[in-house]
């Protein structure tokens, strides 16, 4: 795998200089396919993706209180966020695109590897999987399933008069039903049931 040492661009959106260890030691090392990688996923989203951990050298990665097979000390794995947009919503795209390792480190940040081996990982409940599992937190048109239900249902519970069909399918109905919603609870009317609008209904 080809290793990147540079400080300077190296795709269209990213520098090296951004992977650099977070320690002051000045150490750059990033995998070229891991950048590429995660230059796909910004341009999927169209925004701008911040590093907060690429590379790591070992004294750093001890005083993170990492592991010793950390995917950091080889350059292989990076921490990122993206405002505005959930690290679940990330997950699923960095899983299409074809990351090994993909942990949501809280509701923003996202740790992603190419350590060699698939796993999933959920820091904010303690839980490892084998297989992928994040679910969407954006409900909107098309969107089907138990989900969209549970939206369904809690929208007909406060008074959203629009959703006389629980059906766990968001169609017209229920898009109407979440801008209502949204229209008198002061939020963004766009008919997609989102971080924000999912929190303050109760889902």
């Amino acid at each position: 795998m080809k290793m990147i040492e540079t400080s300077g661009k190296i795709t269209a959106n990213f520098k090296g200089s951004e992977f650099r260890c977070k320690c002051g030691c000045g150490k750059i090392l990033i995998a070229e396919e891991l950048v590429q990688k995660l230059q796909r996923v910004r341009d999927h989203f169209g925004k701008s993706v911040t590093v907060n951990s690429g590379y790591r050298c070992a004294k750093h990665n001890k005083n993170v209180g990492s592991t010793s097979g950390s995917p950091h000390l080889l350059g292989l794995a990076a921490d990122i966020k993206i405002k505005g947009v959930s690290s679940e919503d990330i997950a699923i795209i960095a899983e299409q695109i074809g990351f090994d390792g993909i942990a949501l480190i809280n509701d923003a940040a996202i740790h992603l590897d190419l350590k060699g081996r698939k796993w999933y990982a959920d820091e904010r409940t303690n839980q490892t999987f084998a297989t992928f599992q994040p679910k969407s937190t954006t409900l909107k048109l098309g969107c089907t399933g138990d989900d969209v239900r549970r939206l369904q249902q809690a929208l007909s519970d406060k008074g959203c008069y629009f959703v006389d069909h629980i059906d766990g399918t968001f169609g017209k109905e229920t898009e109407g039903a979440v801008m209502v919603f949204q229209k008198y609870n002061g939020l963004t009317v766009d008919g997609i049931a989102g971080p924000a609008t999912r929190k303050a209904i109760g889902i």
